[in-house]
Formats: structure tokens, C-alpha cells, sequence
């Protein structure tokens, strides 16, 4: 694994004449309840990052600390770029790579306000670059592997949304490795608020993963509809669902499926042709 921040640069030209792929993590710095560190988003990207390149040959980036996080301002310590600017300095990040050679760029997301923006920002820059850019984020990829995980709940509990089990879980397991403090399972709880949207609503409930925010509406089955809420409008504490139960081992399993599965999606993408007509110089 070579991290661009921690190697030189002719070790980095010596890379680049093996490989054309890199990857690229982002995250965010924002508040997730009482119990959890605020850098949780990034911490997963930046894990996940290096546990992919550990099965590929690839460069991996400094991870990106903060993303859009506009809907928990209301809650003292997070961070927010603007919409703008987290494409641009994705954007020139991604553009830099390929000036120096890279073809292939996988973003590991860790947080789900940054998706939209970068699902359009791959499309642009394979335009302008003929670069293939793909993003993934990894907490979707565990709605699939509940079972395989320990995550099956019961209806209502919601391990997969806003700072519940799983998030816990997998903060558990980065701090167990890392040795140092970044959860306070004492001051966890359950949610409050976030089960019941609006009063006298009940028809709208809040969705199984939240992110973005999305509503319940039984009319549409499994489809979930996006509702434009801040954070103090759904929630007291920026806490939904039962973090609980997490514990460091369910957390453990579930960065190694979900990296070891994002690992073979890499390998996937380096099979795929791709011609690049513009390495940008960046002003």
C-alpha cells in the first residue's frame, strides 16, 4: 500500500510506471451523537481505503476530513464545505492524478451527503478527461450483508442509520486498532424523535438508513422518497436509531467484508478499457 503523503516522489513515479489506479477517500467531520467521535466518516473512508489497496497495486491519497455537512451545523463542532467546494477540490484532486499518469480512480465515501455531488462529478470528469472515475459508499454496501455481519434487527431499531450500531460498531474496531479513544459507549442511548417525524404525520416515517434523509411511505413499498430536513428537525441529540448493542467485533467484520468486497469491485474496474485524452494541468 502506498500512501501519497507518506512516500517520496520518485517512489511515486516508480508506482505510476506499474499502475494507473488510485484511490481517493473522503468522509466528513461531524457530530454523531453523544458517544462517537466526530471524524467517524473519514476514519471508515481512510480505513477501507488502505484495507483495499493491501489486495490491488494502486496510490492512495491523503483521505479528505470534511464534505457537506450543512444539515448538522446546528450541532457545535461540525464542519462544512460548501457544495461547490467539496467538487472542486474532489475535482482537483482527481485532475492532479491524472496529470501525473493515473487512469483510474475509485472514491471511497464515508458519507452520504457527499453522494450526490460525487456521482455527478464522475460523469464530468470522464468527459473532460476520458478518465474513469468511479465512488462507492461503503455503508450501503452492508444493506446487503446483514445477516453475514451480525446486523439483522428487529423493524424499528435502525443499526444502519445516523450514528446507531453500525457506525458504532465500526468505530469500535478502528479504536481497538488504533489505541486511542473515539467512542463513549456510557453516553450512548437510543434516539429520540426520530421515529416520529411529525406529529400527527403518520403517514411519513422515518426511513430504515437515513441518509440522506429519506421517509417511509408505505404506498411505496421499498422506496424510499428524500425529505430536505436539517438535522435538529428529526432529531434532539443528532443521534437516530439503538447504538447499543454495537460491540468492536461486529464492527471488525463488517470493515473486512465490506473493504474485502470493494477490493474485488477495484479489480473489477482495472479490467475495464480506458482511453484518457486530457491530463490537465491545474491553475
Amino acid at each position: 500500500m502506498a500512501r501519497l503523503d507518506h512516500i517520496t516522489s520518485p517512489d511515486a513515479a516508480a508506482l505510476l510506471a506499474r499502475t494507473d489506479f488510485a484511490i481517493v477517500p473522503i468522509g466528513a467531520t461531524e457530530q454523531h451523537g453523544p458517544h462517537l467521535a466526530m471524524g467517524l466518516d473519514y476514519l471508515a473512508a481512510e480505513w477501507l481505503a488502505e484495507r483495499v489497496a493491501r489486495d490491488i497495486e494502486c496510490l492512495v491519497t491523503p483521505v479528505i476530513p470534511v464534505g457537506f455537512s450543512r444539515q448538522w451545523m446546528g450541532f457545535p463542532g461540525t464542519l462544512s464545505l460548501r457544495h461547490d467546494t467539496v467538487a472542486a477540490v474532489v475535482d482537483d484532486i482527481i485532475k492532479s492524478l491524472i496529470h501525473h499518469g493515473v487512469d483510474r480512480v475509485l472514491i471511497i465515501n464515508g458519507h452520504g451527503r457527499n453522494s450526490a455531488i460525487l456521482n455527478d462529478l464522475c460523469l464530468k470528469i470522464r468527459y473532460e478527461t476520458g478518465a474513469l472515475i468511479s465512488h462507492v459508499d461503503w455503508f450501503k454496501i452492508v444493506r446487503a450483508h446483514l445477516e453475514a455481519v451480525g446486523l439483522v434487527r428487529p423493524a424499528g431499531s435502525r443499526p444502519l442509520a445516523h450514528a446507531s450500531e453500525l457506525e458504532t460498531a465500526v468505530m469500535l474496531a478502528i479504536q481497538a486498532e488504533q489505541e486511542r479513544r473515539l467512542v463513549w459507549m456510557d453516553r450512548a442511548r437510543v434516539g429520540h424523535r426520530d421515529a416520529v417525524l411529525f406529529e400527527g404525520v403518520e403517514a411519513l416515517e422515518m426511513a430504515p438508513a437515513e441518509t440522506p434523509i429519506s421517509v417511509r411511505f408505505e404506498p411505496f413499498g421499498g422506496y424510499y422518497p428524500s425529505l430536505g430536513l436539517d438535522g435538529t428537525e428529526h432529531s434532539d441529540e443528532g443521534l437516530l436509531g439503538d447504538p447499543t448493542p454495537a460491540t468492536a467485533e461486529t464492527g471488525a467484520r463488517v470493515l473486512e467484508l465490506v473493504g474485502g468486497l470493494i477490493a474485488q469491485y477495484a479489480v473489477a474496474l482495472q479490467r475495464v478499457p480506458v482511453t484518457v485524452h486530457a491530463r490537465p494541468d491545474i491553475y
